[in-house]
């Protein structure tokens, strides 16, 4: 009983990691590409883009066992719902502070 619920939160951490770090290496490359906008923009669409891309693998992998049965929709909401979750918490953030972080930074290379 007791590992199951070690493994859990170790999958949560990882995944939280993982979160974290996709978002802001994507909010890195927002700003230092393309001129998305503000950071509170630039940090939303980059927390978000990286739990998509984190949560799809699992969907997959659930659509092929489930197929569209009234389990796989239902598997897919908590899904969606524990990615949101996860931009939230990890993803935000991380990407706030790389675009904060970098924003800051290139302003200044730009002025001198």
């Amino acid at each position: 009983m007791m590992y199951e619920a070690v493994g859990s939160v170790g999958t949560l951490i990882v995944t939280g990691a993982a979160v974290a770090l996709f978002s802001g290496g994507i909010a890195f490359w927002l700003i230092k590409i393309s001129n998305a906008g503000s950071d509170v923009r630039v940090s939303t669409i980059s927390a978000i883009s990286a739990s998509a891309i984190l949560a799809l693998a699992p969907i997959v992998v659930v659509w092929t066992e489930l197929g569209f049965s009234s389990e796989f929709w239902i598997v897919l909401v908590v899904m969606i719902v524990g990615a949101l979750f996860m931009a939230a918490v990890t993803g935000f953030p991380a990407a706030l502070y790389v675009a904060r972080r970098f924003t800051s930074s290139s302003a200044g290379e730009e002025s001198e």
